[in-house]
């Protein structure tokens, strides 16, 4: 053990950032050398605990109990911006490059917004309020794209309830959508890569998009012919 923390209360989401241990402590943003446990700096920011802390630099990210999301330097405690706006965030915001993403829930409307990571103004937001959509999930991104999965609910001809899971392609750049894709039941959040899309639905079955479009990608499994077969009891 190189060193103990003296506590004043329980601590959450602590993080590495660079050579100092980040952690909130009750609703106070605290700060310690992680080589040596010394305190460096505290701010009462009056934090949300439930939501993770994330950074990107020297750029710390955390939602605050009066529902507004602040920026930090992480080297001296000092806030960056803070947002004027209230948000009633669903999951933890997530960052890609110099943005921040968010799952927001405004009256009832869930909103997926782009916010600059650096100055805090807001680059997009994309929402659809003439349907009944749910978004289900942190957002998966790669440098391109954002993909969510979402619960889109309506009504038949014959007027009964109708309840679609659609994962949803959106363009990072713009925020408009690229593409959407009805699938199964899915469980956890899709990886995403440069090029593909994976998850795995209800009933434990791999399912792989191209990112780019939308389109499933079918999977293909080599079966070992008879003669294959024996050579490989032979080398046994």
């Amino acid at each position: 053990i190189l060193f103990k923390l003296s506590l004043n209360g329980l601590i959450n989401n602590p993080i590495i950032v660079n050579e100092s241990i980040i952690y909130i402590e009750n609703t106070i943003l605290k700060s310690a050398s992680r080589l040596t446990g010394m305190k460096e700096w505290k701010k009462d920011l009056n934090l949300n605990n439930s939501f993770k802390l994330i950074s990107k630099k020297h750029f710390l990210i955390g939602y605050t109990n009066d529902n507004r999301v602040v920026c930090v330097d992480s080297r001296n405690g000092k806030t960056i911006w803070k947002s004027n706006k209230n948000f009633s965030l669903q999951y933890d915001p997530v960052i890609q490059d110099n943005s921040i993403y968010l799952v927001n829930k405004k009256d009832e409307i869930y909103e997926i917004i782009n916010m600059d990571l650096s100055k805090g103004f807001i680059n997009w937001i994309y929402s659809k309020p003439i349907i009944d959509l749910k978004v289900l999930s942190i957002p998966s991104i790669n440098n391109e794209l954002l993909t969510v999965k979402t619960e889109i609910k309506s009504k038949s001809l014959e007027n009964k309830k109708v309840i679609k899971n659609i994962l949803l392609g959106i363009d990072l750049a713009s925020g408009k959508l690229v593409w959407e894709k009805e699938i199964i039941e899915i469980k956890d959040r899709p990886i995403i890569t440069d090029t593909l899309l994976f998850f795995i639905n209800e009933m434990g079955m791999i399912s792989v998009l191209d990112t780019l479009s939308g389109k499933e990608i079918p999977l293909s499994f080599e079966v070992p012919t008879i003669e294959e077969s024996q050579i490989k009891k032979v080398n046994l």
